[in-house]
């Protein structure tokens, strides 16, 4: 296999992590609460979660994207455990950038990543969007061989969004109108078969207006989405590969970006 062992995933501390999907029959009792988050054995939905919202591989509806920050979520699997570092780079344009131009202007932190420095947070258990940012997503593995965006098990959909967090006690999250413009990005500069996937962070609650700024440690203030990442990983034979989730909040909590 690699040096990643699939076994001890299982016991990754922080953001949610799931072997398998959801069960058949995740939407009944969503309004009481009753029905769990947490991965079925039997489910045949490879980890596919039904959608809240917008599909973030849409176009945005919005006009004159204007992102002030870019937030790098930075993901590393090695030796059984997973790394996950955020950090950011104001967006001097403050302008949509090309992925060339993304891929520069991103470059040192993603190298002070790697090298366990350069973040504000030092955890992605929720990914902080303070305001409009391009958000890019990371993977510092070979997705030939390590793991990678989980394309043949979720279709178009490599990120979704869903109305509840993935841990206990579960409540209920916005539903997207906020991220668009999903795409894959090739970071070959930094080793064989390393990616990204960047979003658009319009900042936009489900109603499609504008988020107001949360106040810092007060959570009902909060504006909070939860973000499913489908991942795969290599299965027992060569030719095999088994779907991962990382489940993340993401939103506004009174801070920038």
């Amino acid at each position: 296999m690699t040096d990643i062992d699939r076994r001890s995933l299982m016991t990754i501390a922080g953001a949610s992590l799931a072997l398998a999907g959801c069960s058949d029959d995740f939407n009944k009792g969503r309004k009481d609460r009753n029905a769990s988050k947490f991965p079925n054995p039997s489910a045949t939905g490879r980890g596919v979660c039904p959608v809240y919202g917008d599909t973030p591989n849409k176009p945005s509806p919005f006009s004159n994207f204007a992102p002030e920050y870019i937030r790098v979520v930075y993901i590393r699997f090695a030796n059984g455990t997973m790394i996950g570092l955020q950090g950011y780079v104001v967006n001097p344009t403050k302008k949509d950038l090309s992925d060339d131009d993304l891929k520069k202007s991103v470059t040192d932190l993603i190298t002070k990543l790697r090298n366990n420095s350069g973040y504000d947070i030092n955890n992605i258990d929720i990914v902080s969007c303070g305001s409009p940012l391009i958000l890019l997503i990371f993977i510092d593995n070979d997705k030939k061989s390590e793991i990678s965006f989980a394309d043949e098990f979720s279709g178009e959909n490599i990120i979704r969004f869903t109305d509840q967090n993935g841990k206990f006690p579960y409540k209920e999250r916005m539903m997207n109108k906020a991220f668009y413009d999903l795409h894959y990005i090739e970071f070959e500069d930094f080793g064989s078969g390393r990616s990204a996937y960047r979003l658009s962070f319009w900042s936009k609650d489900s109603s499609g207006n504008d988020i107001k700024m949360a106040q810092v440690g007060n959570a009902s203030t909060y504006s909070l989405f939860s973000m499913n990442i489908h991942l795969k990983v290599p299965g027992a034979s060569s030719d095999s590969w088994v779907p991962l989730v990382i489940d993340p909040d993401t939103g506004n909590m009174g801070s920038n970006p």
